[in-house]
């Protein structure tokens, strides 16, 4: 695969795709830039005896957008994501496919066959704020034999596992990481390779306090390669909503371990995942009302799917909110956390509780007074942080301390 920072056109031998009920088939071009992503421009026509339903222009309707089919020179096929719907006149009138597309899967299934017992992947990723991480990477430059430049800093991750797990990695530029791995058969499967790259990026996430973008990852087992490579997105600070604002530097034994958690598809990753999501969407709403609720219906929606307890139309029995946060405690914590999660429980409800019944009033402790605005910012900030513990909970980490900072 070409540098993903190298702009690249690739010869498309065959192009195939479905729309309105017709197959279309054709040849191309697809060019990729790393800011504007993937564009095809293409000749295609309808196959023989295929014919498009019927087209009404005006009204509503949902347009699904399919995915299409390629076989760029280089590789067995590729799948592209294309960004918006299909122009209907261009395909029909003009006989022409002109799309843009967010990400594109390369498939190659020819090549040598590899070690068969360990699966190796590859992860590029978009970061902020030059985290330290905990190995050191030293870099020489030279003239021939001569040393004219050298630099040592944290800006690496190498772990040997022995036989299970192995990773290396470093900073390639300011704000993007390249991380190689090598997993055993212990992780069964090809899925669990796959999904590592998205393991590596929610565990960076949580540890760092920001919205880590992955932009391509890769995946050799034996004789096949996998590769999907992203439209560059820009990672964002998530700023109060940091789970652990205390994390200077990068812990390798957390990090390996959340990794791993997230990779897998327990439910528990999944609950981890969406609490984590949510918290990304509450540090990018534009109003502080919108923030809150969004950040305090966390925990409710947490307990929910832990005990199974889904929301009834027409149930007016209260929410055991209480009873479940004493269970979380007795399964994935200590007695010494009853104070924190009661507290986490009073947060909740204030918070939520000013946006069910919501006022504009600047004075008298009203939703816009610096009192309350003060006591917003720091509900918000503990909660964050009390969220970044309970993924931690849910991912199996024992004798966890409470340790807030506000």
């Amino acid at each position: 695969m070409t540098n993903y920072f190298e702009k690249t056109e690739y010869v498309l031998d065959k192009i195939f795709f479905r729309y309105k009920d017709a197959s279309y088939k054709g040849q191309g071009i697809m060019m990729w830039e790393p800011d504007s992503g993937f564009h095809i421009e293409a000749s295609v026509k309808i196959r023989a005896g295929k014919k498009p339903r019927r087209i009404t222009f005006g009204g509503t309707t949902i347009e699904t957008i399919p995915n299409i089919l390629l076989k760029p020179q280089g590789y067995d096929r590729a799948v592209a994501i294309p960004v918006v719907p299909i122009n209907p006149i261009s395909i029909f009138a003009n006989q022409r496919l002109s799309i843009n597309c967010d990400r594109v899967f390369f498939f190659q299934h020819s090549r040598p066959a590899v070690d068969i017992e360990s699966h190796t992947g590859l992860g590029l990723y978009h970061m902020i704020g030059e985290p330290l991480f905990p190995d050191v990477l030293k870099t020489e430059t030279y003239i021939n034999k001569h040393k004219i430049q050298w630099s040592v800093a944290r800006k690496a991750i190498w772990h040997d596992g022995s036989q299970r797990l192995k990773l290396s990695g470093y900073m390639v530029t300011d704000d993007t990481m390249e991380l190689r791995w090598v997993l055993s058969d212990a992780f069964r499967g090809r899925g669990p390779c796959w999904k590592f790259a998205e393991g590596v990026r929610y565990a960076l996430s949580v540890l760092t306090g920001q919205t880590v973008q992955l932009l391509q990852r890769e995946m050799e087992v034996k004789a096949y390669k996998r590769i999907e490579r992203h439209k560059l997105n820009f990672a964002r600070s998530l700023l109060i909503f940091t789970p652990f604002p205390d994390n200077i530097q990068l812990n390798k034994n957390d990090f390996i371990k959340l990794t791993e958690f997230f990779t897998m598809d327990s439910k528990e990753a999944y609950i981890c995942r969406n609490i984590f999501d949510q918290m990304a969407e509450a540090s990018r709403q534009q109003t502080l009302q919108g923030a809150q609720l969004l950040l305090s219906t966390i925990l409710e929606a947490t307990l929910r799917t832990l005990y199974n307890h889904p929301f009834v139309q027409g149930d007016r029995s209260p929410f055991p909110k209480r009873e479940y946060i004493k269970e979380f405690v007795k399964s994935y914590l200590s007695k010494e956390w009853t104070g924190i999660c009661d507290r986490a429980l009073t947060v909740f409800e204030r918070l939520r509780h000013r946006n069910a019944h919501p006022c504009w009033l600047i004075s008298n402790r009203g939703n816009w007074s610096k009192e309350s605005f003060e006591e917003d910012i720091n509900d918000m900030a503990f909660l964050s942080q009390f969220y970044g513990y309970m993924i931690k909970a849910l991912a199996g980490f024992k004798n966890l301390e409470p340790k807030f900072k506000l």
